[in-house]
């Protein structure tokens, strides 16, 4: 996102309240989040290891 000068943004909070079933389907998906981010953080600290390579994140 590029930020135009001038250019106000806010930060907006809220609090939810899930579902027994939206709280586990929440779990679920930040859970698989996590397992995909240490795996690929992984991949990137052996390529870095082994290679020498830095690789940036949006590449992965």
């Amino acid at each position: 996102m590029v930020r135009n000068e001038g250019q106000n943004y806010r930060n907006l909070r809220f609090r939810i309240h899930p579902t027994p079933e939206q709280e586990k389907k929440l779990d679920d998906t930040l859970e698989y989040c996590r397992l995909i981010w240490n795996h690929l953080l992984s991949i990137k600290v052996d390529l870095y290891d082994r290679f020498g390579l830095s690789v940036s994140k949006s590449s992965l």
